[in-house]
C-alpha cells in the first residue's frame, strides 16, 4: 500500500541542520519505497543546492519564500488543502507549524524531539511551549517520540528513534591528526561541554595532559579558548566549525571520543548528532549514562554514571584502544517502513 501514501514533509530552515536530518532521510527513503513524497520547504540557495544533489527527482520540492511570512503560509496551505489525503509530517510544535495547520483538516503524523517545554526559559515562553504542545498532541493522528524517555509526556506514541544518516566511505587516514580525546559539538550554554574543560584542568594539575580536539564553534567558543589560556591547557587545540568529510578522518584516529551529559529531562529527551559522528568514526565513546545512548550505542564498554569525571576515567584507558563497531543504530529504510506502518493504521 506505500504507493498509495502520500507524505508532506515540512522542513524549517536549512536541510543541512542538524534538527532536520531526519526528515530529509526519511523523505528519501519513504520515495524509495514508493509513496508519494513532498518537501515543504524554506526557499534559499543552500536548499536548492542540496536538492539538486541529494533527492531523487520524484520528490516534488515546494519552494516557500522566506521574506513574506503571509506568502509562506498562503502558499503552503494551499498546497496542503490540495493534497487533503496526503498526511502531513511535522516536527515539534513550532509557531510556523501551528500557523500551517490551525484549522486544517489535514492528517498529522507529529514527532516530538528536544521539546521546547522542558527547556529553561522565562515564564512567558514556556506558557507558549505548553499550550502549543498541549494544541500538537491533540492535533496529530499519529504521535512519534524520538526518545524513550519523552513518551511519558505525549499520551498513546509510539517510539521511534534516531538512525544512522551517515554513509560512509572508506576514510582518509590521518595518522598526523591524531589525538587522544577529542569533543565534536557547537559550543552552547544549554550543554555540557563546561564538564570537559573543567576534567581537563582538573587532569592538568594531576599531570594528565591529553592531546585534545574541541571540534564546532558557537557562542561560548571564545569563552572556553579564553579559559584554556588562563589555565595554561596547551593540550587543548580548537579546531573550529568543519564539515563532515574534515572532521570524520580526525575522530577516526582519535583515541577516546567524549560525549558529557548530565541527567537532565532535556538531556534524556534528545540525541545529539554527533552520536551519529562518533559511530561512523568506530571509535571509542565515552559517555554519560543518559538517554538514548544507552539503546543505541549499548556495543561502548566506556558507558559511566553522570557524576563520573570522564576525563578522569579517560586517564586510566592510556593505551591505544581498539576500534569498536556499533550495529544497533537503525537505518532511515528502518525507520520509513515504521512510519509506513502507522500511517496505514489510520487511513
Amino acid at each position: 500500500m506505500s504507493e498509495k501514501l502520500h507524505l508532506i514533509f515540512h522542513v524549517e530552515g536549512q536541510f543541512t541542520s542538524p534538527a532536520n536530518y531526519r526528515a530529509v532521510n526519511l523523505a528519501k527513503s519513504c520515495s524509495h519505497f514508493g509513496c508519494r513524497v513532498a518537501i515543504l520547504a524554506d526557499d534559499r540557495n543552500d536548499n536548492k543546492r542540496f536538492a539538486t544533489e541529494s533527492f531523487p527527482a520524484n520528490i516534488n520540492l515546494v519552494w516557500l519564500p522566506r521574506a513574506s511570512k503571509l506568502l509562506y503560509l498562503v502558499i503552503a496551505r494551499r498546497f496542503i488543502r490540495s493534497n487533503h489525503n496526503a498526511f502531513v509530517i511535522q516536527s515539534n510544535p513550532t509557531y510556523r507549524a501551528f500557523c500551517l495547520l490551525v484549522l486544517s483538516s489535514s492528517r498529522v503524523i507529529g514527532e516530538f524531539d528536544e521539546p521546547e517545554i522542558l527547556k529553561s526559559q522565562s515564564p512567558v515562553r514556556k506558557f507558549i511551549a505548553h499550550v502549543l504542545h498541549w494544541w500538537f498532541v491533540r492535533r496529530c493522528v499519529v504521535k512519534i517520540t524520538a526518545t524513550k524517555y519523552f513518551q511519558t509526556h505525549v499520551f498513546n506514541s509510539h517510539y521511534i528513534p534516531h538512525a544512522q544518516y551517515i554513509s560512509v566511505p572508506k576514510i582518509q587516514k590521518q595518522v598526523q591528526c591524531q589525538f587522544d580525546l577529542a569533543y565534536l559539538g557547537n559550543l552552547y550554554s544549554l550543554w555540557d561541554h563546561d564538564l570537559i574543560f573543567d576534567g581537563l584542568a582538573r587532569a592538568q594539575r594531576a599531570n594528565y595532559v591529553p592531546k585534545t580536539a574541541i571540534i564546532g564553534s558557537g557562542p561560548e567558543y571564545n569563552k572556553w579558548v579564553h579559559f584554556c589560556k588562563v589555565h595554561e591547557l596547551q593540550n587543548v587545540f580548537f579546531l573550529g566549525f568543519m564539515e563532515l568529510s574534515q572532521y570524520l578522518p580526525i575522530l577516526a584516529e582519535t583515541n577516546i571520543l567524549l560525549f558529557p551529559m548530565r541527567d537532565t529531562p532535556i538531556n534524556k529527551s534528545r540525541c545529539p548528532s554527533k552520536l551519529f559522528s562518533y559511530a561512523a568514526a568506530n571509535r571509542p565513546i565515552l559517555a554519560h549514562r543518559v538517554g538514548e545512548i544507552c539503546g543505541l550505542v549499548p556495543e561502548s564498554p566506556y558507558l559511566v554514571d553522570p557524576d563520573v569525571d570522564l576525563i578522569s576515567v579517560a586517564s586510566k584507558l592510556n593505551s591505544r584502544l581498539p576500534s569498536v563497531n556499533y550495529n544497533n543504530i537503525p537505518n532511515y529504510d528502518k525507520l520509513a517502513l515504521m512510519y509506513i506502518d502507522l500511517a496505514q493504521t489510520v487511513l
